[in-house]
């Protein structure tokens, strides 16, 4: 007989009917235990050729940040260029920019986020991406951040902390990245549980939960910022870089079709876009 395949709705259904049981027996613990599985990095992937490659040619690196060590890969030398991944992704996946970047007399440093990567740990959030960009961000100017998906959540952040750039490309990023944290809540805890959650993971990690969404964040900015995102994209979806544009004074908005998620990050098109819109504000 066939085994069925465990997919991840499958597996999420599983873990919340568990804390469902326990917050009949515990709330507090049930809080905690839903909290846990949120913040836990997800599972490593292998490196496809074309991202070893890439690896291999830079300049690896650990450095120290606010959530713990993390590993990141220089090129090149010249003006800083940044490169931040996603949630359950890293730096290799935006190996397709570096060279470009290098050719264009750049230093580009790629990072894997805490917990993601080849960087330790196993946890992560993007305050903890915005850690590992503010602590990348000392010692040269950044001339340019580029992240990708809640990595965007991380590098609006970090430029809310402080971090100077000369300009900011987001791609596919979601405009109210909170929101996922209050349906997975939600669908184990009342509200006023998930309130008191939220105030202890404000006391444990200093920082507010209400005071970072991403939209909200992009009304302070004032740096040329690009935004790229597929209208087809299924995990984040287009209205929510169009939220964010319009959020942002002076944003403007590259749309691509049939890219996705994922391979918008490996399309010479979209590389050449940022390239382009780069030395437009140089």
């Amino acid at each position: 007989m066939t085994r069925p395949v465990l997919n991840k709705s499958t597996i999420v259904r599983s873990i919340q009917s568990g804390l469902r049981l326990v917050n009949a027996v515990s709330p507090e613990a049930a809080a905690r235990a839903a909290s846990w599985f949120f913040f836990r990095s997800p599972p490593r992937q292998p490196l496809t050729a074309p991202q070893q490659a890439c690896l291999d040619a830079g300049r690896p690196a650990r450095i120290y940040t606010a959530s713990g060590p993390v590993c990141v890969w220089r090129f090149g030398a010249g003006p800083r260029v940044v490169l931040q991944h996603g949630w359950g992704g890293w730096g290799a996946q935006l190996h397709a920019f570096v060279k470009p970047l290098v050719d264009a007399g750049h230093e580009v440093v790629v990072i894997d986020a805490p917990g993601h990567g080849q960087s330790p740990g196993s946890e992560s959030s993007f305050p903890a991406m915005a850690d590992a960009i503010e602590a990348v961000s000392e010692g040269a100017p950044i001339a340019l951040l580029v992240a990708h998906s809640l990595g965007c959540c991380g590098a609006i952040l970090a430029l809310e902390r402080g971090v100077s750039v000369g300009a900011f490309v987001g791609v596919a990023g979601p405009a109210h990245p909170l929101k996922w944290f209050d349906t997975w809540m939600g669908a184990v805890l009342d509200e006023p549980a998930i309130e008191r959650e939220k105030a202890r993971l404000e006391r444990r990690n200093g920082w507010a939960l209400d005071a970072i969404d991403t939209a909200m964040l992009a009304r302070n900015r004032t740096e040329p910022m690009l935004w790229i995102h597929d209208t087809a994209d299924r995990e984040v979806g287009f209205e929510a870089g169009e939220e964010v544009v319009e959020s942002w004074p002076g944003a403007r908005m590259h749309a691509t079709t049939g890219l996705g998620h994922r391979r918008i990050l490996e399309d010479p098109g979209v590389v050449a876009t940022v390239l382009d819109f780069h030395r437009s504000v140089a």
